[in-house]
Protein backbone atom coordinates (compact mmCIF):
# COMPACT_ATOMS: atom_id res chain seq x y z
CA UNK A 1 0.00 0.00 0.00
CA UNK A 2 1.39 3.50 -0.63
CA UNK A 3 1.22 6.76 1.00
CA UNK A 4 -0.01 9.59 -0.67
CA UNK A 5 1.78 12.73 0.91
CA UNK A 6 -0.72 15.85 1.55
CA UNK A 7 -0.44 18.86 0.61
CA UNK A 8 -0.12 21.40 3.43
CA UNK A 9 -1.89 24.64 2.43
CA UNK A 10 -0.27 28.00 3.80
CA UNK A 11 -3.78 29.80 4.59
CA UNK A 12 -4.89 27.16 7.02
CA UNK A 13 -1.67 27.33 9.10
CA UNK A 14 -2.50 30.93 9.42
CA UNK A 15 -5.81 30.94 9.95
CA UNK A 16 -5.02 28.26 12.34
CA UNK A 17 -2.08 30.61 14.30
CA UNK A 18 -4.92 33.25 14.35
CA UNK A 19 -7.62 31.36 16.50
CA UNK A 20 -4.70 30.13 18.33
CA UNK A 21 -3.75 34.22 19.27
CA UNK A 22 -7.54 34.95 20.02
CA UNK A 23 -8.35 31.99 22.27
CA UNK A 24 -5.16 33.11 23.93
CA UNK A 25 -6.48 36.36 24.59
CA UNK A 26 -9.77 36.01 25.36
CA UNK A 27 -8.20 33.59 28.06
CA UNK A 28 -5.89 35.68 29.66
CA UNK A 29 -8.33 38.90 29.68
CA UNK A 30 -11.13 36.91 30.88
CA UNK A 31 -9.86 37.61 34.71
CA UNK A 32 -10.35 41.03 34.42
CA UNK A 33 -13.80 40.72 33.58
CA UNK A 34 -14.62 38.64 36.10
CA UNK A 35 -12.53 41.11 38.51
CA UNK A 36 -14.92 44.22 37.53
CA UNK A 37 -17.92 42.68 38.32
CA UNK A 38 -17.79 42.76 41.59
CA UNK A 39 -16.03 46.12 42.07
CA UNK A 40 -17.09 49.93 42.30
CA UNK A 41 -17.48 49.47 38.07
CA UNK A 42 -20.22 47.85 38.37
CA UNK A 43 -22.25 50.73 38.70
CA UNK A 44 -25.55 51.33 35.92
CA UNK A 45 -23.59 52.51 33.19
CA UNK A 46 -21.45 49.41 33.38
CA UNK A 47 -24.29 47.33 34.42
CA UNK A 48 -25.77 47.31 30.66
CA UNK A 49 -22.45 45.47 29.33
CA UNK A 50 -22.26 42.68 31.72
CA UNK A 51 -25.10 39.80 32.17
CA UNK A 52 -27.85 39.67 35.27
CA UNK A 53 -27.09 37.16 37.85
Amino acid sequence: MTTLKKERIPELQLVRALCIIAVITVHATSYATIQMTGSRRSSPPFQTLLPSR
